[in-house]
């Protein structure tokens, strides 16, 4: 009994090594962009956890994509984007985990920041019609269409307020607004309508 009982700890202490030792990863990816939605060719974007840190260079077209081993449990991972001539910017998620269309927007120090809602959304969507403020334009969306495709059908977002996934908001008339969120821009997420007293509806058809 004494020896079957060293065997199940042995092998409970071998379980724990192993799930300790899983691979786990965190990657980031999307396009650098200024101001007026142009994109910026090798900027330095910089992903560290922890102490940790690893450095890449975005591409001719302003894309990048980081990646970094890390714990297979949560942790505070910061990505940093700086091209001299900018202002540097900083966000902050969680991996291990996988972040796609993760733009990021420069301001220079004699611009106003354009990291901000407001600017990210018109960099994203530079030469997009505008808000066309009609609501019942949403109320016809599919949820195969892709962000891109409301953009062209319902004009470009006032601001883009997600962290780590998107939130598109559309400004309405009279205090009114619509919002979408989702993980990727290939497809839409969750629509919601916002009245002037902040009382949510869904505005998504399911099933088209």
């Amino acid at each position: 009994m004494q020896l079957t009982s060293r065997c199940f700890s042995a092998l409970g202490v071998a379980a724990s090594l192993l799930a300790c030792g899983c691979d786990a990863w965190t990657r980031a990816e999307g396009t650098v962009r200024d101001a007026w939605g142009r994109p910026i060719p090798d900027a330095t974007i910089t992903i560290k956890i922890r102490k940790e840190s690893r450095a890449f260079h975005s591409l001719p077209d302003g894309r990048y994509l980081v990646s970094m081993w890390q714990p297979p449990f949560k942790e505070d991972v910061t990505i940093t984007v700086a091209k001299s001539g900018y202002l540097d910017s900083e966000k902050h998620i969680k991996g291990p985990g996988v972040y796609k269309d993760f733009d990021a927007v420069l301001s220079r120090p004699n611009e106003e920041s354009a990291d901000t809602p407001e600017s990210i959304a018109k960099a994203m969507f530079f030469d997009a019609p505008e808000n066309k403020h009609d609501v019942n334009c949403f109320r016809s969306l599919a949820p195969t269409m892709s962000v891109n495709q409301v953009v062209v059908k319902c004009g470009r977002p006032d601001a883009e307020v997600g962290s780590g996934i998107f939130i598109f908001v559309w400004n309405m008339p009279s205090g009114s607004s619509v919002s979408m969120g989702t993980s990727t821009l290939d497809r839409i997420g969750e629509v919601r309508f916002y009245d002037a007293s902040s009382r949510k509806t869904s505005v998504l058809i399911k099933g088209r």
